[in-house]
């Protein structure tokens, strides 16, 4: 299953690039960005534009997945702690049921009256 995914991320990671490559021969005009509060305009190819904007978008996708990743990655490391702790519990008590068992099996043949003989 790891594998389908990971062939399926190389086939969408290459059509995503085939896409952003048509787009940049097609969109070869310069774009302004005016930076209003400040006195400057940049003049920037518009498919460096989009270039930088998305993988701004995939970086910060990432960044914040990463984030997520790790907090889910905390729980289960706990989960699995937890679940040690009360696996070791639930030996102990099965040990001490067994053992009860075994008590109460011994003082069941101490106090069984004895067979009398007709």
């Amino acid at each position: 299953m790891r594998h389908l995914k990971d062939i399926f991320l190389i086939i969408l990671g290459l059509s995503v690039a085939v896409a952003f490559l048509f787009f940049a021969m097609v969109n070869r005009e310069a774009a302004v960005l005016d930076l209003s509060p400040l006195p400057y305009q940049v003049e920037v190819r518009l498919f460096v534009l989009v270039g930088v904007l998305l993988l701004a978008g995939i970086i910060l996708g990432w960044f914040v997945a990463s984030f997520e990743c790790r907090k889910r990655y905390m729980l289960q490391k706990e989960s699995r702690r937890r679940l040690k702790a009360l696996e070791e519990e639930n030996a102990s008590l099965r040990s001490q049921v067994t053992r009860l068992e075994q008590d109460a099996a011994l003082q069941t043949q101490h106090l069984a009256p004895p067979l009398s003989q007709s």
